[in-house]
């Protein structure tokens, strides 16, 4: 008779499914076939959806960890800003205790400051002389004359260098 049942279950074209396990296995089948059924285009869709924005979504992730970390890497930055400030402070203390005896040097020994001026002046004047110019500190001849003892240039004054000047053919001036 069992077999006759069966005959008939698949005569009517039922769906019949093995359970094995007890009557909870087709109850927690069935509700996911009917999920699936209902909700099948959303899930299908939210899967495609995930596998194309996959990547900004990556994209996102890393911004956020960056930032994140960025908070170190600005801590970072403020403690180096942090010793660059003290090595300027050191070197600008350095420098001003370094001008502070250069100033009392000046004032313990005027005379040879005075002196290292002067043997300066002369080098720059010697050179000057070398090189044909009127050393500084020396006033110029009024008589016109530079240190070579040839007369200054002076366009406006002639000269008795003649100038060349081109022949230009007369042309007719006037009107008709």
């Amino acid at each position: 008779s069992t077999m006759a049942s069966m005959e008939s279950g698949r005569s009517a074209g039922g769906f019949h499914v093995a359970n094995p396990q007890g009557p909870w296995f087709s109850t927690a089948f069935a509700g996911a076939v009917y999920y699936l059924e209902t909700y099948g285009w959303f899930i299908l869709a939210a899967v495609v959806a995930t596998s194309l924005l996959m990547p900004s979504f990556q994209r996102l992730a890393k911004n956020i960890e960056d930032n994140l970390n960025g908070e170190e890497k600005r801590k970072r930055e403020a403690r180096l800003d942090k010793q660059r400030e003290q090595v300027r402070k050191k070197q600008a203390e350095a420098f001003e205790k370094r001008v502070q005896e250069l100033e009392k040097q000046r004032a313990e020994n005027p005379g040879e400051r005075d002196a290292e001026r002067e043997r300066r002046l002369e080098e720059i004047n010697e050179r000057a002389a070398r090189l044909g110019f009127q050393p500084r500190g020396q006033p110029r001849k009024a008589n016109g004359t530079n240190a070579r003892g040839r007369p200054e240039y002076n366009p406006l004054m002639g000269g008795d260098v003649p100038r060349f000047r081109t022949s230009r053919p007369a042309r007719p001036r006037g009107g008709a």
